[in-house]
This record gives C-alpha cells, sequence and structure tokens, in this order.
C-alpha cells in the first residue's frame, strides 16, 4: 500500500472513530520502523481490535475479507502456492472451489502477483484481503504443521473444529433495488465475427511489430509470437514507428503509450488518421493508472484497437493478436483454438439449459469446463456469474461478471448485473461505477431512463 492509500485508510480510522488524529499520526510514524502497513501497525500498538481493523480494510478496498482467526483451513491446499512465494508476497491459499483459487492477501491491489499465481497453478485467483501480520504468522504455522503431516490449521478464535472459513462482508447499505431485473442467462452478443481468409495472404508467416522500452516485455512477447510461427520486429523509439511502417508493413502494431521521444498515444492517432495505414489493428501497452474509463478514452480518443493495462499476462495479449490476426483474414486460427472456441460455446449453451431445467449443480460445472476451455469467451464467464450468483457463492459470480466485462467492456448485461450484486452487497461505489457503465450501453430506452432515475437516488 503506497502513501496515498495509507493516508486515506487513516482517515477513514478517524472518521470512524477507530483512532484519534494523534493516535494516526503515532501509527503513521510507527509503520517504517515496524515495516509494516497502517492496519497491521496499529495492532501492533494496541490501538484496535483485529476484527475493527479489518472491517475497516473491507470497505477501504471494497472486496470481501477473510477473518482467519476465527477459520480453519486445510493444510493441501498450501501446495498450490510454495512457502516462499507465500511468505515474500504476503498471499495464503485458503481453498480451492473447482477452477478457483481462494487466497487471503494483504493488498488485494497486487494484481501483477496474483496473475503470476494464476499463471503458475492454472487456476483463477480470488483475493480475500486480511491483515498483513496475521498472515504472515498463519504462513508460518500452516506450512509447518503441514510438514509434520497435519490435516487442518485452526485459528484461535474459531468457534468449532471443523473447515470453516469466516468471511467479514460489508455492511450493506439496507438499501432495496427498485429496479427489477432478472439475473438470468442473458445472451451476449458474439465476439469474433468470422472472415473470409483470401490464399494470397496467407503464404508468408504474419508480422507484428513490437515497439517498447521495455526490453522484458519485448523478450517475452517476442518468443511467445515466434513460437507460433509469427514474425516479429522491435524499436524502442516512437519517432521512426511510421518509418518502419513504410519499410516492414506489419500486419500488427504493439505500442507502448510512453516512450522516451514522443507520445505512442500521439503516434497511434496519427497512424490511425492515415489513410494508408489505419487498417493496421494497435494494441496500446500502458502504465498508466488502469480502469474502464481509461481504456475506453484511450480507444475512443487515439482510436487504438485496444488498451493492456501493465502489467499483464503475456497471454492474454497473444490471443489478443491471434483474433486480430484471423479478424483481419491475415491467418487462418490455429486449429486447436478454433475448435477450443467451439466446443466452450456449445458448453455454455448446455449450461443455459441445465440453468433453466432447474440443475444448477451440472450446470455450474458445465459452465466451468466453458470458461476452462476458452478463457477469453465473455459469455462463457458471463453464464458462470449468473449460474455462481443464482447458487448464492456471490464472490464468485462478481468475479466471473468482471472477468465478462474486462473482454467485453460494453457489453450490458454483465454490467447491470454486477451493479445489482456489488449494491446488494453494500459496494456503492463499485455500484455507482457499473450503472454509469451500463447506462453508456442499455439498448433499451425505457431501461435507460429508469437507470438514471435510480442513479440519481444512490448520488
Amino acid at each position: 500500500m503506497d502513501d496515498a492509500e495509507q493516508a486515506k485508510l487513516g482517515e477513514l480510522m478517524v472518521r470512524k472513530g477507530v483512532l484519534t488524529r494523534p493516535q494516526l499520526e503515532r501509527a503513521l510514524t510507527a509503520c517504517e520502523p515496524f515495516s509494516l502497513p497502517l492496519a497491521s501497525t496499529v495492532l501492533k500498538l494496541g490501538l484496535a481490535e483485529e476484527t475493527v481493523l479489518l472491517s475497516l480494510l473491507v470497505e477501504h478496498y471494497e472486496v470481501t475479507g477473510i477473518d482467519l482467526g476465527a477459520s480453519v483451513i486445510s493444510t493441501s491446499q498450501l501446495s498450490v502456492i510454495p512457502r516462499p512465494v507465500a511468505k515474500s508476497h504476503c498471499v495464503l491459499p485458503l481453498a480451492r472451489k473447482g477452477s478457483e483459487l481462494l487466497c487471503a492477501v494483504a493488498d488485494p491491489g497486487q494484481q501483477s502477483v496474483l496473475d503470476e499465481i494464476a499463471f503458475a497453478s492454472g487456476l483463477q485467483v480470488v483475493p480475500f484481503v486480511c491483515l498483513q501480520t496475521r498472515i504472515s504468522r498463519t504462513i508460518d504455522a500452516a506450512y509447518s504443521i503441514k510438514k509434520s503431516g497435519q490435516e487442518k490449521w485452526m485459528g484461535d478464535r474459531r468457534v468449532a473444529d471443523e473447515l470453516h472459513l469466516e468471511f467479514a462482508h460489508p455492511v450493506n447499505s439496507g438499501k432495496t433495488i427498485p429496479i427489477d431485473f432478472d439475473i438470468s442467462a442473458e445472451p451476449l452478443e458474439a465476439q469474433r465475427v468470422a472472415q473470409s481468409l483470401p490464399q494470397s495472404d496467407l503464404s508468408t508467416s504474419p508480422l507484428v511489430f513490437i515497439v517498447d522500452e521495455d526490453e522484458e516485455v519485448v523478450e517475452l512477447l517476442s518468443a511467445q509470437l515466434e513460437s507460433q510461427d509469427v514474425e516479429v520486429i522491435t524499436g524502442n523509439q516512437g519517432a521512426t514507428v511510421i518509418a518502419q511502417l513504410e519499410k516492414h508493413r506489419p500486419d500488427i502494431l504493439v505500442l507502448d503509450s510512453m516512450t522516451s521521444d514522443v507520445s505512442g498515444l500521439e503516434v497511434c492517432a496519427k497512424i490511425k488518421t492515415s489513410p494508408r495505414y489505419q487498417h493496421i489493428p494497435i494494441a496500446v501497452l500502458s502504465s498508466m493508472a488502469d480502469g474502464w474509463n481509461i481504456a475506453e478514452d484511450v480507444k475512443r480518443l487515439f482510436h487504438a484497437d485496444a488498451f493492456i493495462a501493465k502489467p499483464f499476462q503475456v497471454a492474454y495479449l497473444v490471443r489478443w493478436i491471434e483474433d486480430a490476426l484471423h479478424d483481419t483474414g491475415r491467418r487462418e486460427r490455429s486449429s486447436e483454438l478454433a475448435a477450443a472456441i467451439k466446443n466452450s460455446a456449445q458448453e455454455s449453451r448446455r449450461a443455459i439449459a441445465l440453468y433453466e431445467a432447474g440443475d444448477l449443480e451440472e450446470a455450474v460445472e458445465t459452465a466451468r469446463r466453458a470458461v476452462r476451455t476458452d478463457p477469453l469467451d465473455a459469455r462463457g464467464h458471463f453464464v458462470l456469474g449468473t449460474i455462481l450468483n443464482a447458487l448464492g457463492d456471490t464472490f464468485a459470480a462478481i468475479a466471473q461478471y468482471e472477468r465478462a466485462v474486462a473482454i467485453a467492456p460494453t457489453a450490458f448485461y454483465p454490467l447491470k448485473n454486477l451493479a445489482i450484486i456489488y449494491e446488494r452487497q453494500g459496494f456503492t461505489g463499485k455500484s455507482v461505477e457499473m450503472w454509469v457503465r451500463a447506462l453508456g450501453n442499455c439498448p433499451s430506452q425505457a431501461v435507460r431512463q429508469t437507470i438514471k432515475a435510480h442513479l440519481v437516488g444512490l448520488l
């Protein structure tokens, strides 16, 4: 947590009456010598109870918390994350649910760490916030007893010895939702449109031009693309991009938003206003703050085809490139990917049929197979989220809906469902954000007016 986040959390503590202003100043001063974030420092100083501090972290991050002191976890889950990794990043695996890995984390914002764990484990990581000191102590104890052969780690405030996770939910606002939307498996528009593939375009390997000063990004992405028979040229200066386009005629351009000489965003806009080059799909990479509004602004103002925030999963960008090559008619998808897309769609349709027939347990397993088969199919994540929500697994449903809108940012139905669920769970800020996004993508004028009226009431 950076200084700005510490300050925000501190102000929340004072506003809630947990700390006085002098106590906050004392705690902030002690953070550095203790080498601890603010909440753990306050606990170490004895200024507040652990459960009170956990509730504040939940409110601050707007994510569900995990009360480890009242939980009992299976040590069999610990093998998913090696102890050194768990210790260095303060991440504790709690349980596995299908293709999802529930983890206690001290900082839900450390997305790059969560992405690395997801990549290494092959599971989708669902984070739950907890105090750093509690996670650190639990990691030491749980991994030690696993080594000794014990099957459970038990919190000191547990009420029973059975496996149990004690979640800390945000306080519900108590407001009702006047919009009677049915959270059901409403279809998303297809995300991929098949196009004819001229044979002459397939006679040579596709060419991707990567412009980025981060050598590690360039090397990782180049290696992945070249392993799939895609040629790569690289550069690190935005000013040379136009000349390189003329010389090499690449099929795809991957462009960092801020090269040292000129703005990559300005280069992108210039290319997209050129009749000669505007057809080239451009993915803009950026270290600026991530968020749907920034991504949409970059696409709208600079006409980028994709906005990808750093750090990112290389596999995601490679998949976007493969889809772009297919959509421009430059290359057929591999038979494996084509089969995965087809099979995922079939599994999603079957999951919907099972859901409508009332067989939710079979429906959720079928939907999970769909998203495992094609992780970048927004409709599959939407269907899985809908079924999980029907089963009462609210926060797993949120995770799936969030993945759907990350893939398809303008899809109305997952945005609408997220707005409803966030509001019911008391996450007012997130709810308003999703209602605003849903409003901008609503296909019905009547529903749009209803959402506007509802937003006025929320704000």
